[in-house]
């Protein structure tokens, strides 16, 4: 259960970095398209009305729609330049960035297109947008995916371990112990595993049948030893005691052997007492 956990954890965390990076790619293209639409915004909507305002020199129009301007997100800064032959026309809007800030510049070319549709160029918008903040929410959103994945598969780390260890792991120590009561000897009682019976035996019912079927086959051996060992008992007693009766015929034989022996002896010992004696 530990090793599955582990494999599992690897496994997730591989993943976990995997879906980050391209949670970052996704979130970044994303911002990268926001400013593109604001970009895109800016020269739809607040070009023509600006360089009609440069044209007429309204500059309480133009810094009212510089602000408009500032106030789409990440929008820093904006530098108007306008040149005419009567001078050169400078204004700005919001905080210049400062040294090694992390920006991106958009150029806007001013043209007024007068009565006779004739272009006339005015000058050029500049709109700086903030670069360092379009990062670090990506960064954001990105350590919050991370941290929020993280989470989760942890969460169903502990859920696999809790749902192994009550589904598989204690039905193999079951199991285990069982094996080592039949090594031991102990044949009378059959595995039953507490658990509830499922609709279709399942690899755990295989094996637990194996197990019993194991078994009777471990009390038939033992039986059928038995028996033979009962059978060769059985003959060699029957041997025994056939040696046995066999060897007293031998000694019965023997004795009555001597017994003529002894006779004959006796028989000539009388003969030749008498054939000496008249």
């Amino acid at each position: 259960g530990y090793r599955m956990t582990l494999y599992v954890t690897a496994c997730s965390c591989a993943f976990i970095l995997l879906s980050t990076a391209l949670q970052l790619t996704l979130d970044y293209r994303r911002e990268l398209g926001s400013v593109n639409q604001q970009s895109e915004l800016i020269r739809s909507s607040y070009l023509t009305n600006l360089a009609k305002s440069l044209w007429d020199l309204d500059k309480a129009q133009i810094q009212l729609q510089l602000k408009g301007i500032q106030s789409l997100p990440d929008v820093t800064h904006l530098q108007l330049e306008y040149k005419d032959t009567n001078g050169s026309l400078k204004m700005s809007a919001g905080q210049q960035p400062s040294e090694g800030h992390d920006i991106l510049r958009q150029n806007f070319n001013l043209i007024h297109t007068t009565a006779n549709q004739q272009s006339r160029p005015l000058g050029r918008l500049e709109v700086i947008f903030d670069q360092q903040a379009l990062n670090h929410r990506v960064w954001q959103t990105g350590l919050n995916t991370l941290l929020n994945q993280t989470l989760l598969a942890l969460l169903i780390m502990v859920v696999i371990l809790v749902l192994f260890q009550r589904q598989i792991t204690r039905h193999l120590e079951t199991m285990a112990n069982y094996s080592r009561r039949i090594g031991s000897g102990e044949l009378e009682s059959s595995l039953q595993l507490n658990r509830n019976t499922p609709t279709r035996p399942d690899e755990l019912d295989q094996l637990a049948s194996a197990l019993n079927e194991m078994r009777l086959a471990i009390q038939q051996d033992i039986l059928r030893r038995d028996q033979e060992q009962q059978a060769l008992r059985y003959n060699r007693d029957q041997l025994q005691q056939m040696v046995e009766q066999r060897t007293e015929s031998l000694q019965q034989a023997k004795e009555a052997a001597e017994d003529a022996n002894n006779a004959k002896s006796q028989f000539l010992s009388t003969m030749s007492h008498e054939i000496r004696t008249p």
